[in-house]
Protein backbone atom coordinates (compact mmCIF):
# COMPACT_ATOMS: atom_id res chain seq x y z
CA UNK A 1 0.00 0.00 0.00
CA UNK A 2 1.37 3.22 -0.91
CA UNK A 3 1.55 6.70 1.49
CA UNK A 4 -1.31 8.01 -0.45
CA UNK A 5 -3.60 5.33 0.47
CA UNK A 6 -2.29 4.98 3.56
CA UNK A 7 -3.90 8.82 4.18
CA UNK A 8 -6.91 7.69 2.53
CA UNK A 9 -7.56 5.27 5.36
CA UNK A 10 -7.39 7.64 7.89
CA UNK A 11 -9.21 10.21 7.21
CA UNK A 12 -12.77 10.83 9.02
CA UNK A 13 -15.63 10.15 6.94
CA UNK A 14 -17.67 13.02 9.04
CA UNK A 15 -21.23 11.54 7.25
CA UNK A 16 -20.51 8.24 9.44
CA UNK A 17 -18.87 9.59 12.36
CA UNK A 18 -21.01 12.30 12.89
CA UNK A 19 -25.42 12.44 13.25
CA UNK A 20 -27.28 15.76 12.67
CA UNK A 21 -27.91 15.95 16.34
CA UNK A 22 -30.11 16.40 18.14
CA UNK A 23 -32.84 19.22 16.71
CA UNK A 24 -35.50 18.60 19.25
CA UNK A 25 -32.54 19.07 21.92
CA UNK A 26 -31.63 22.53 20.02
CA UNK A 27 -28.08 20.46 19.54
CA UNK A 28 -26.97 20.74 16.17
CA UNK A 29 -23.86 19.51 14.24
CA UNK A 30 -22.56 20.98 11.84
CA UNK A 31 -18.80 20.59 9.62
CA UNK A 32 -17.20 23.99 8.76
CA UNK A 33 -15.90 23.55 4.91
CA UNK A 34 -14.57 27.18 4.88
CA UNK A 35 -13.65 29.02 8.04
CA UNK A 36 -14.74 32.98 8.18
CA UNK A 37 -12.24 35.23 6.47
CA UNK A 38 -10.62 32.40 4.04
CA UNK A 39 -10.52 32.65 0.26
CA UNK A 40 -9.79 28.71 -0.31
CA UNK A 41 -13.08 26.73 -1.38
CA UNK A 42 -12.98 24.04 0.02
CA UNK A 43 -15.51 21.14 -0.17
CA UNK A 44 -16.38 17.62 0.82
CA UNK A 45 -15.86 14.89 -1.27
CA UNK A 46 -18.07 12.21 -0.49
CA UNK A 47 -16.53 9.66 -2.94
CA UNK A 48 -13.12 10.40 -1.21
CA UNK A 49 -14.60 11.20 2.24
CA UNK A 50 -11.98 13.99 2.06
CA UNK A 51 -12.15 17.90 2.09
CA UNK A 52 -10.84 19.10 -1.35
CA UNK A 53 -9.75 22.29 -2.41
CA UNK A 54 -11.93 23.19 -5.49
CA UNK A 55 -10.43 27.00 -5.97
CA UNK A 56 -9.30 29.67 -4.72
CA UNK A 57 -11.08 32.75 -4.71
CA UNK A 58 -9.59 36.36 -5.02
CA UNK A 59 -9.10 38.05 -1.40
CA UNK A 60 -12.03 40.35 -1.88
CA UNK A 61 -13.96 37.75 -2.10
CA UNK A 62 -13.39 36.15 1.46
CA UNK A 63 -16.56 34.43 2.74
CA UNK A 64 -17.73 36.16 5.53
CA UNK A 65 -19.38 33.58 7.85
CA UNK A 66 -18.33 30.12 8.57
CA UNK A 67 -19.48 28.30 5.68
CA UNK A 68 -20.16 24.19 6.43
CA UNK A 69 -22.92 21.58 5.91
CA UNK A 70 -25.14 19.45 8.50
CA UNK A 71 -23.81 15.80 8.61
CA UNK A 72 -26.13 12.76 6.69
CA UNK A 73 -28.22 15.94 5.66
CA UNK A 74 -29.02 16.99 1.65
CA UNK A 75 -30.33 20.19 0.09
CA UNK A 76 -33.01 19.52 -3.07
CA UNK A 77 -29.74 19.74 -5.09
CA UNK A 78 -28.26 16.43 -3.94
CA UNK A 79 -25.44 18.91 -2.16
Amino acid sequence: MNSRNKRRNIVADFNKILTPGDVDGGVINVVVEIPTGSSHKIEWNRELAAFQLDRVEPAIFANPPNYGFIPQTLDDDGD
